[in-house]
């Protein structure tokens, strides 16, 4: 059978077709390739820009005086960027940016590193420099690829903030819906701070500040970045504050659980257990082992001071530098409740409502209820809290502090003295 004109006319136009649509989709494949490695390289310029802002915002005031040193905050924006890929010698033969009004080079010599002050800078502004991606396919369509270049701004600390009334040395980790507000004027100081929920919340009132020891390395491509100077870690507000004295004169001993009335008081319990509505005064609770108050318990205090000690076999000794057996702890379970109001020790002006001994190590746990009306000195102990914490007009001291849950930890103290803070360093831009 013969093809009729029609059809070989019909085949010659889907051909033409084939081949447009063809060509087409090999410039559309073109263009999105090298429109990939642009934004490829812009999200790593971007990550170079943050890196480099926050090493030169660390680097900007040294903990001694409130004198910016720019050469230094310079240097740290230029060795940020050589240990992320970038040429020392770049910033001023591939910077492409135009003077912001407002800022200002300071000896940089280059508008890709500029401050918002040739005094007194709180701002640094970095501009990677220009870069040129080529086009890889584009070319064969007219586009020659593309100069990429992103900014970032970091702000430098004050200069002094308010006492830390939130101090830990550690970790202060946040999630759930869980919240820790610090009111009153002082400070929350951590060495690292991590807020694992959209939900969750960090507060700090009007006077005070949050600040951190070492703020988080931005992502997403883990740029190396070492800020100098080195970052002070807070200060423990009772480091000089004296241990009680260790050995009462009655024996460690493990009484039955209380379910009511009055406990009785300097007398070293191995563990306590309180299941009912139990009442201490006048001295000190002293534990080495475990403080629990069960659900439907209730514990309430005035005049005294809880203390958690270490044992040998007998008695009450200095605990050990590490481990965390025969160590005092306090676990509070959902629906029980602690409370104190006075204390038996006092620092300076302020009352005591728990104390650890210095080298104990040994966690506490918090799902229901506690409300100190005075200090916790527990530096070298890490709490977990999923239900609430209250301490008013007292200082606190951990090594570290997880809120997890509904969890929250409320502070309030006044009377908090202005001192020289960590850096506060942060993106702003």
């Amino acid at each position: 059978m013969r093809l009729s004109t029609a059809d070989h006319d019909e085949d010659g136009a889907i051909a033409i077709i084939v081949a447009l649509l063809s060509v087409v989709l090999f410039v559309v494949a073109a263009i999105v390739v090298d429109l990939g490695m642009v934004r490829i390289t812009a999200a790593e310029a971007q990550t170079v820009a943050d890196a480099a802002a926050l090493a030169g915002a660390a680097s900007l005031y040294d903990e001694a005086t409130p004198t910016p040193d720019f050469s230094l905050a310079i240097a740290e924006v230029k060795r940020s960027g050589r240990d992320n890929g970038v040429s020392v010698s770049a910033w001023t033969l591939s910077c492409t940016a135009a003077l912001t009004r407002g800022w200002n080079q300071a000896g940089s010599g280059t508008n890709c590193i500029t401050f918002d002050s040739a005094t007194q800078p709180r701002r640094i502004q970095v501009v990677t420099p220009s870069r040129r991606v080529g086009a890889a396919f584009g070319g064969l369509v007219g586009y020659t690829g593309s100069n990429v270049s992103r900014i970032a701004q970091a702000q430098a600390r004050d200069r002094r903030i308010e006492g830390c009334s939130l101090c830990l040395s550690g970790a202060l980790v946040v999630g759930g819906t869980a919240e820790t507000t610090v009111t009153g004027g002082g400070s929350l100081i951590a060495g690292t701070g991590t807020v694992t929920s959209a939900d969750a919340q960090v507060s700090v009132g009007d006077r005070g500040s949050l600040a951190f020891a070492f703020p988080p390395t931005p992502g997403p491509s883990s740029p190396v970045w070492s800020p100098s100077p080195v970052q002070a870690l807070p200060s423990d507000p009772f480091s000089t504050f004296p241990a009680p004295v260790a050995t009462p004169l009655n024996p460690v001993r493990d009484p039955p659980p209380c379910t009511s009335g009055d406990i009785p008081l300097d007398i070293a319990y191995r563990n306590y257990t309180v299941s009912g509505d139990c009442t201490f005064s006048g001295g000190l609770l002293v534990v080495t082992g475990t403080l629990r108050v069960t659900s439907g318990g209730s514990l309430a205090g005035s005049d005294a001071t809880i203390y958690l000690a270490c044992r040998d076999l007998v008695d009450v000794v200095a605990c050990p530098a590490a481990g965390t057996r025969r160590r005092g702890r306090l676990l509070v379970d959902a629906n029980g409740s602690l409370s104190t109001s006075g204390a038996a020790i006092r620092f300076g002006a302020r009352d005591m409502s728990l104390i650890c001994d210095e080298s104990n190590q040994r966690a506490s746990v918090v799902t229901g209820t506690v409300s100190f009306a005075g200090s916790v000195s527990c530096a070298q102990s890490t709490w977990s809290v999923s239900g609430a914490v209250t301490v008013d007009e007292g200082l606190v001291a951990l090594d570290g502090l997880a809120l997890s849950g509904t969890g929250t930890f409320n502070l309030s103290a006044t009377g908090i003295a202005e001192v020289p803070g960590p850096f506060r360093v942060a993106l702003v831009k």
